[in-house]
């Protein structure tokens, strides 16, 4: 799992942010809704190619080590990141 603090991985969301411009992304709960959506497509991929029958992939499924484990990570943070991003914002 992510085994950095909260404060960490939002300083490195805000630092994101910042580089790619803060007017792409208006409020953090977009941000954290972008980052949710891309787990679970990157998931989706892991498993389709695994039942597509690739070796690589399939090990890769089998491990449980891929996205679900952050994903899960994430919604269980989400509250508590979302109000250091907003709070770092306003700073």
């Amino acid at each position: 799992m992510w085994k950095l603090s909260l404060e960490t991985k939002a300083s490195r969301m805000q630092q994101f942010c910042s580089a790619y411009g803060r007017e792409l992304f208006p409020d953090w709960t977009m941000v954290l809704d972008l980052i949710e959506a891309r787990m679970r497509a990157s998931e989706l991929t892991v498993n389709a190619r695994a039942v597509a029958g690739s070796p690589f992939y399939e090990k890769f499924r089998r491990s449980g080590v891929f996205a679900l484990p952050d994903l899960a990570w994430l919604r269980h943070n989400r509250a508590a990141l979302k109000v250091l991003l907003e709070e770092a914002s306003l700073a």
